[in-house]
């Protein structure tokens, strides 16, 4: 037995974590294969009806929820804009960022789920090739980008309706106990959401992004003391805000905060301040 196999089996020893990551890699390797003859199958179909009806397909960023939100919203924007006349097909990312936000894009489309994501794949490498292909891609590479500024101009596609905004209220009546002014959300970026869902994956490249939530605190201190409610959003900040000040909630690691509270505080506040992380979507929705 080799040395090198010998530190391998050593380290699967050490970490049984290891083994069950590699068993669910191996499982999801094993369904891509079981479904690639049905993606290729639908790519040559699509290319084939083409002629009679123009089929496009995509694939919805679900991992982030900023590109979640606001590439879905833009392309539903530009669709009815354009109005195109056509059948779309959106494949899901394997990880769903905020699962409210998911039943909203559903209650407008059909969502095929990420074993479908070769078939986008296929047409994604095969228009590099063949231009003409181009036309069964439904989203931009930048379609997060309002390019034609239709948010400023339009209702939004994925807008709060009023039992929602009922139900908000009602949660923030329960849970927060002081009379405000007002709502601002801090959205400061920092690692805690890449490193807890994507731990195989190095990160390191975007620490550059990453801000320590200590640098907003005069400023939260600040507007607490102008009586507005501020609250630190995100998932997984495990480090205390580091202040007592009532009006000062760490919204992210309460037990009320949830992926529809997410939604409707964007809504319901008054300021957002943001480091360009995904959490401020909703507010720029």
């Amino acid at each position: 037995m080799s040395k090198k196999l010998i530190n391998y089996v050593s380290n699967l020893v050490r970490n049984p974590y290891l083994i069950l990551r590699k068993f669910y890699t191996l499982i999801k390797i094993s369904k891509k294969l079981l479904f690639f003859p049905i993606n290729f199958i639908l790519f040559i179909s699509i290319i084939l009806i083409s002629k009679f009806k123009l089929i496009r397909v995509c694939k919805i960023k679900s991992d982030w929820v900023g590109e979640f939100v606001m590439r879905t919203e833009v392309y539903f924007q530009e669709k009815n804009y354009f109005k195109k006349n056509t059948i779309d097909i959106l494949v899901l990312s394997e990880y769903i960022s905020n699962e409210f936000f998911l039943e909203k894009i559903k209650s407008k489309s059909i969502l095929f789920p990420s074993i479908f994501l070769d078939l986008f794949y296929l047409f994604n490498f095969y228009s590099k090739k063949f231009p003409y292909l181009k036309k069964h891609i439904a989203m931009r590479e930048d379609q997060g980008k309002d390019i034609l500024q239709l948010l400023d101009s339009n209702k939004v596609f994925f807008d709060i309706t009023k039992d929602e905004i009922l139900k908000g209220k009602e949660i923030l009546r329960k849970n927060v106990k002081t009379d405000y002014k007002g709502i601002v959300l801090l959205c400061v970026r920092n690692e805690g959401y890449n490193k807890s869902f994507f731990k195989d994956h190095n990160w390191d490249h975007y620490n550059y992004r990453n801000y320590s939530f200590e640098d907003f605190i005069p400023a939260a201190n600040y507007l607490a003391d102008m009586n507005y409610l501020v609250l630190r959003m995100g998932k997984y900040n495990s480090n205390e805000i580091g202040t007592k000040n009532k009006n000062i909630i760490d919204y992210s690691n309460e037990n009320w905060r949830s992926d529809f509270m997410d939604y409707f505080l964007g809504y319901e506040c008054d300021i957002c301040i943001t480091t360009h992380t995904g959490m401020d979507c909703f507010a720029r929705l």
